[in-house]
């Protein structure tokens, strides 16, 4: 693991060759509480567009102590950034968070992503690095229908092309390939589980959460 730790170090620079300034800059940005968790945390997600991520995210900042990283903040940020950073991809802003979970965490600030992250060779990386930088990593799998999963995102979608949100369409194709593509996290990641419309799993979950961020 060690190795692969390094590995993706180096992937990180070469993808992003001004990585630590990148992080530094992200982290300035970035709305950090001034109350610490006894244990600092950095949660993760993994759910498919629909799943409830972001509302999840809310509900979670209003009970911890955590930062949040986003793909649409860290889009936003990036665009000073134009000149070296020329394609936003998926796994550019994966890199990015990745490291700065690291950073925050060696800081001893808690955090969450607010993204899928999808692959499970990411989430075994993202918890390496955490740990090395002495904290937990605590994965949440958001469990939802693809049915209803869709449903969500074709009326949120229906509220985007008005007006009446911000964001950005996501057509059938692209919930069918995130969908087709997220790794189920296994029993061996030791993740949580969500269910939003069972409406006793908020509860449980940050139950659950209190007892793995003790020291």
């Amino acid at each position: 693991m060690q190795a692969q730790v390094k590995a993706k170090r180096a992937k990180m620079e070469a993808m992003l060759p001004n990585i630590d300034t990148l992080v530094a800059d992200n982290i300035r940005i970035l709305k950090t509480p001034q109350a610490r968790l006894p244990k600092p945390t950095a949660i993760i997600l993994v759910g498919f567009p629909g799943t409830g991520k972001t509302t999840l995210v809310e509900e979670l900042v209003r009970t911890y102590p955590v930062a949040v990283i986003s793909d649409e903040a860290m889009g936003h940020f990036l665009l000073p950034y134009q000149a070296t950073f020329l394609k936003h991809s998926q796994k550019e802003f994966l890199e990015l968070a990745a490291a700065t979970m690291e950073k925050l965490i060696f800081s001893r600030v808690s955090c969450i992503y607010d993204s899928n992250v999808k692959f499970a060779d990411d989430r075994k990386i993202i918890k390496q690095l955490v740990e090395q930088a002495g904290g937990r990593l605590i994965t949440v799998y958001l469990k939802l229908s693809k049915e209803e999963a869709l449903r969500r995102v074709e009326q949120e979608n229906f509220l985007v092309s008005r007006g009446e949100k911000k964001g950005f369409i996501i057509n059938k194709d692209l919930f069918d390939y995130e969908a087709s593509t997220t790794q189920l996290p296994t029993a061996g990641e030791d993740y949580l589980l969500y269910e939003q419309t069972n409406p006793d799993s908020l509860l449980a979950l940050k139950d659950q959460i209190a007892i793995k961020t003790r020291p």
